[in-house]
């Protein structure tokens, strides 16, 4: 893992590091042919140490808890999922819903997973391979429609989703095909599941103020300037060495806060939610096929 660069932050912070390695290099030209001209005394660097240090342990420790939250919010809403589809495919009688009905719905259930993940991405409509199959027409004939009313200004697509879930169950209950403390139960997994929706569109949404984001790089970049100053007088040529050191440090503990504020994209270290949602694929699939 030592010598891995894929999925590191090494190509992020690499321009950063190179900048104040050279800087220092400069700082160091001019110490050589203008020797104790420029050096600072080592105290005022203790102090800006210490606040920089709370400044980047606040900020990934925001992040880090951003990320975690999305993982455990996730994993809450393929319980949920799971939740509902064990009690539609063995609590619903088959006298008031087929088994090619209840496939239906586990279809719109796992749709209902996916189409959470793409509105996380900002990634809006029904036109991607692993969503569109699963949607009843009346959705999709919503989502082609024209003008003000179309889905992806107007409409929250998972929610849309969640409506119909709940009005498959809603017509089972009425037609006696579920006893009452299955559907009580039903209705609490679909509601556990709107608010796993409502959890990771406020992680999504809510981003870390940018007066601070802003403020941390400034004092990064400030306290990097600086310290060359204050070592050059003692450590001559190996300066440049440590503060390259550094630098990569302190840049890198920043820039993995930045990577992991956001867990739903694509980079190597969101979340894996592609995986999830194709595990949950596979287990409806096998519910739907072995499961009498």
């Amino acid at each position: 893992d030592v010598t891995k660069v894929r999925g590191s932050i090494i190509p992020n912070v690499f321009p950063k590091v190179a900048l104040l390695v050279g800087w220092t290099f400069f700082v160091l030209a001019i110490d050589v042919f203008v020797p104790n001209a420029i050096g600072l005394p080592a105290v005022i660097i203790p102090s800006l140490s210490v606040v920089l240090g709370l400044l980047l342990v606040f900020r990934t420790n925001t992040a880090y808890d951003r990320y975690w939250e999305g993982r455990k919010t996730f994993a809450t809403l393929l319980t949920s999922a799971r939740t509902m589809s064990r009690y539609v495919w063995l609590g619903v009688s088959p006298k008031v819903s087929s088994s090619q009905e209840k496939r239906q719905f586990l279809d719109l259930l796992l749709a209902y997973v996916v189409s959470i993940k793409h509105h996380l991405r900002e990634e809006y409509g029904t036109n991607y391979p692993d969503l569109e199959h699963l949607l009843p027409e009346q959705i999709k004939d919503a989502e082609n429609c024209q003008g003000d009313l179309n889905p992806d200004r107007t409409m929250n697509l998972p929610l849309e989703i969640s409506y119909y879930l709940g009005l498959y169950q809603q017509r089972v209950y009425d037609l006696k095909g579920m006893d009452v403390p299955c559907y009580a139960n039903f209705f609490a997994a679909l509601t556990l599941a709107t608010d796993c929706l409502s959890v990771l569109e406020r992680i999504r949404s809510t981003p870390i103020p940018i007066s601070y984001s802003i403020h941390l790089k400034q004092s990064l970049f400030l306290y990097c300037l600086l310290l060359p100053f204050t070592l050059v007088d003692e450590l001559g040529i190996v300066t440049p060495f440590i503060m390259g050191v550094v630098a990569f440090t302190l840049f890198g503990i920043e820039s993995i806060a930045l990577e992991i504020e956001n867990p739903f994209g694509y980079d190597k270290n969101d979340l894996p939610i592609d995986y999830y949602c194709d595990e949950l694929r596979l287990e409806f699939r096998y519910l739907a096929s072995r499961v009498p």
